[in-house]
């Protein structure tokens, strides 16, 4: 079974959405006031015009004491009842319009609706996917960087008993350049850590959590400690340091710093403080993440409160526009 099967993002089915959607419509429908208006009276005369015709004939016939009636009072009955038949007939022909109308909205919206959820949720399955290839892939370079470091800093030291000035700081600065690509996939890690639970926030997932974990990555201390020692033993050397100066100045693009001086006498601290920066981050994030679920609750609450609100501006839209 790939990650793609074992781990995703489940769509959003939160109905409320919908709910409100169709409330929205409903009301810019009702709001179109001359619509509304011609529906109403095209009901509500025939079904005037039926008991203005109907109720005083048969009012007057009750009362004849001979029973009697005229060819004319028994049309106007008639078209009184026809009349009132149609209104009739045209308000039940309304509500079955108006209620098979409803629900081809709702089914509407829902589809709506439900095809950009599962939209969304595979393109968030697809994001969180990548960033964890990303952030498995920056910890399989972290290894190789600590020993790359390493080796370039013997070298430095061979450098140094032999004293070549010029050579010992061209190794200096390539241990720098590999504690520097230490520093930048930490820094990528860390990123992939925000982005992840960026990414799941809110969302029902069978997602686990963030790897790599900060107590599986290598540790760079040691390399650190020595890179450090070194750097200080050539800054103290009459010879070695007057090489130095000239060097120090010199522009580079390593973990941010602007020179090589500035990254040389700051990157050990940037690396050890990366890891740390990398723990807490992720502790944070986890953290808020948990108490995120908590509050789910009242999300849902705040949700059906707003519903009921938009249900009573409907009511109040109705009964304005039978005014």
């Amino acid at each position: 079974m790939g990650k793609q099967d074992q781990y995703r993002v489940k769509p959003d089915t939160d109905v409320s959405v919908v709910t409100k959607d169709y409330i929205k419509r409903r009301q810019e429908v009702i709001k179109d006031r001359g619509l509304f208006r011609a529906i109403y009276w095209a009901t509500l005369a025939p079904v005037t015009i039926g008991l203005i015709l109907f109720i005083p004939r048969v009012v007057r016939v009750m009362y004849r004491p001979n029973g009697e009636t005229s060819l004319s009072t028994d049309l106007l009955i008639l078209l009184g009842l026809l009349a009132f038949s149609l209104g009739m007939a045209l308000v039940l022909t309304g509500m079955l319009i108006s209620s098979i109308t409803r629900n081809l909205v709702l089914k509407e919206i829902r589809t709506e609706k439900l095809g950009q959820y599962e939209r969304k949720a595979k393109a968030d399955t697809s994001k969180a996917l990548s960033v964890l290839d990303e952030a498995s892939n920056a910890e399989k370079q972290l290894p190789k960087c600590i020993e790359y470091a390493s080796e370039w800093l013997e070298q430095a030291k061979n450098e140094y008993k032999e004293n070549a000035f010029g050579p010992f700081w061209d190794k200096v600065e390539g241990s720098a350049l590999n504690l520097a690509a230490f520093y930048s996939s930490v820094e990528q890690i860390s990123e992939n850590a925000q982005v992840y639970y960026g990414t799941l926030k809110g969302r029902k997932h069978t997602f686990p959590h963030f790897s790599p974990r900060p107590e599986s990555l290598p540790d760079p201390s040691s390399v650190v400690e020595d890179f450090n020692s070194i750097v200080r033993k050539g800054q103290t050397n009459f010879q070695f340091a007057s090489i130095w100066e000239h060097r120090k100045t010199r522009e580079v693009l390593i973990a941010g710093f602007k020179t090589l001086g500035q990254a040389v006498n700051n990157l050990g601290a940037a690396v050890t403080s990366s890891l740390s920066n990398l723990e807490s981050s992720i502790s944070s994030l986890e953290s808020s993440f948990s108490y995120e679920a908590g509050m789910i609750r009242d999300t849902i609450a705040d949700q059906v409160g707003e519903i009921a609100r938009e249900q009573e501006k409907t009511r109040e839209t109705f009964a304005e526009l039978k005014k």
